[in-house]
């Protein structure tokens, strides 16, 4: 499909869904967690049409020897937390907590991650200075 004919069909007027064979969608937001997904169809219909999501497995069962999936070298806080939960097993109370300096490790890491991949939101500002301006007072 392509986007032009997407931006046509959306551009009718409201349409019965039977009408057409062809319906167009697109699905907006992020999606959970973020926000709820919203479908736009087009052309825009006045009925009800059944619609059924799947979620589509991607990563296959993971190993030892596999790279982690999780971006920004976050090897070390995954093993922190595997290591403070592994800890709170090893404990013969029925309360397990884990392990505090573990979980204080993983926080650490969390946090440099948090830093690292966090989108940058700055941006240069549009003024730009002319070659001579500011040096005419010297002459």
């Amino acid at each position: 499909m392509s986007s032009q004919k997407f931006q046509m069909a959306r551009a009718m007027t409201v349409q019965d869904s039977f009408s057409f064979l062809t319906i167009y969608y697109d699905i907006l937001n992020a999606g959970s967690p973020i926000a709820a997904p919203q479908i736009v169809t087009a052309p825009p219909v006045g009925t009800a049409i059944p619609l059924r999501l799947m979620y589509v497995y991607t990563l296959p069962t993971l190993t030892e020897t596999d790279n982690n999936p999780i971006p920004g070298e976050s090897d070390n806080a995954l093993i922190a937390w595997c290591v403070a939960y592994a800890k709170a097993k090893e404990q013969d109370s029925t309360n397990r907590v884990p392990d505090p300096g573990w979980l204080a490790i993983y926080n650490t890491e969390k946090q440099g991650l948090l830093v690292a991949l966090t989108p940058r939101q700055e941006q240069e500002e549009e003024v730009v200075e002319g070659i001579f301006d500011g040096q005419m007072e010297d002459w």
